[in-house]
């Protein structure tokens, strides 16, 4: 189990990194608003999981903190590492414990009742399009 989540967490990594490359490779989109908006959300997320899974508090730069989108970039990065390491070094009972995201009372709201729990597995980003996932020379040739 825990090799399957670290391999979906390398498979967002690799995913990440395309569109990382397409978006530096094109001026006016590395330039772009609301691209920087949306690539500072997806890093917002993966770091708040992080944080949430590691049951420490959610601290995020604001968007303005960072200087421009290589540096965004940057911090974009530093949730695989951590992550992955965390999730093969998890053991069973970790990995089946539920956590508490901050946001679930606004969704309960929405919801108009609560959630059912998740556990730190289950909120692993399983993104694979058509169940394809990269092998490592894959991961490599994706880089940033």
């Amino acid at each position: 189990m825990r090799e399957l989540l670290a391999d979906m967490l390398r498979q967002m990594e690799w995913a990440d990194a395309i569109v990382w490359r397409a978006v530096l490779a094109n001026a006016p989109a590395s330039e772009d608003p609301k691209i920087r908006e949306l690539l500072y959300h997806i890093a917002a997320v993966q770091h708040a999981y992080l944080a949430i899974w590691k049951r420490e508090p959610i601290a995020l730069p604001e968007p303005g903190d960072l200087a421009d989108v290589l540096a965004l970039r940057g911090w974009a990065r530093s949730v695989y590492e951590p992550g992955i390491a965390l999730i093969a070094g998890a053991d069973d009972a970790t990995l089946a414990s539920p956590f508490e995201a901050p946001w679930g009372a606004e969704i309960a709201k929405a919801l108009g009742r609560q959630p059912a729990a998740a556990s730190m597995a289950e909120s692993v980003p399983d993104d694979q399009p058509l169940g394809l996932s990269p092998g490592a020379d894959q991961h490599a040739a994706a880089g940033v």
